[in-house]
C-alpha cells in the first residue's frame, strides 16, 4: 500500500513539473529570440548612421574646396546699349562705355546709386538700359533772323549753328521780319525744309 502511494505521489510530481519545465523553456527561447532581433537592428542603425573616414574626408574636401561667391560687377571694358528718352518723345540709341561711376558697382548698386538709368538686361559684357532726358533732341530747332542772314540753331544748343542761309530781306513782309526777329521753333527736318524752301523762292 506505501508502494503505491508513493508511486502515485511520484507521478503527480512529474505531471506538475512537466508544464512548468516547458514554460521555463519557451520563456528561454522568446528572450533569445528578442534580443537576437534587438542586436540586429541595433548594428543595422549602426551602419546606416556612420560614415567612412574616407567618405568623411571626402565631405570636407568638397566643402573646403568650393569657391567663394563673386559678386558680378561692371567693369572698364563693360559697354552699355542705351536707348535715350527725350522729353519731346524722340529716341536715340547708342553703344558706348560704362559711366566711370559704374565700374566695380553691381545692378544692385548701380540702380541704387544712379536710379535715372533704367538697366532692362545685364552682364558684364554689354547690357541694354534707358535713360530719359529732360531736354529735346537734336531735331528741334530755332530759325531766326540775323542781319540778312537767316540762321538755323539747334533748340537744345543755341550756340551751335546747324545752317546759315541768305536771304533777301527786303523781299519779306514786315510782320515776316519781326516773327524772324523773335524767332520760329521749327520741329523735325521736314518742317525745316518747308520753311527753307519758303524763304529761297
Amino acid at each position: 500500500m506505501d508502494m503505491a502511494i508513493y508511486a502515485t505521489s511520484r507521478k503527480k510530481k512529474h505531471n506538475f513539473l512537466l508544464p512548468v519545465l516547458i514554460t521555463v523553456i519557451l520563456a528561454l527561447v522568446i528572450l533569445s529570440a528578442v534580443w537576437l532581433t534587438k542586436t540586429i537592428v541595433t548594428n543595422q542603425l549602426q551602419e546606416n548612421n556612420t560614415v567612412s573616414p574616407a567618405a568623411a574626408a571626402g565631405n570636407s574636401t568638397v566643402t573646403a574646396s568650393a569657391p567663394p561667391v563673386q559678386k558680378v560687377t561692371f567693369t572698364e571694358n563693360s559697354m552699355l546699349n542705351m536707348t535715350y528718352v527725350y522729353s519731346c518723345g524722340h529716341t536715340a540709341s547708342k553703344v558706348e562705355k560704362v559711366p566711370p561711376e559704374f565700374i566695380g558697382k553691381t545692378l544692385d548698386e548701380v540702380k541704387e546709386s544712379f536710379p535715372e538709368y533704367h538697366i532692362t538686361s545685364f552682364s558684364p559684357g554689354t547690357s541694354i538700359g534707358e535713360k530719359k532726358l529732360s531736354g529735346v533732341c537734336d531735331e528741334h530747332y530755332v530759325m531766326k533772323l540775323d542781319g540778312e542772314k537767316l540762321v538755323i540753331t539747334y533748340k537744345n544748343n543755341p550756340q551751335k549753328i546747324k545752317q546759315e542761309m541768305s536771304i533777301d530781306i527786303n523781299m519779306l513782309p514786315f510782320e515776316t521780319i519781326e516773327i524772324l526777329n523773335k524767332g520760329i521753333h521749327v520741329d523735325g527736318e521736314t518742317e525745316l525744309l518747308e520753311f527753307m524752301e519758303d524763304f529761297a523762292s
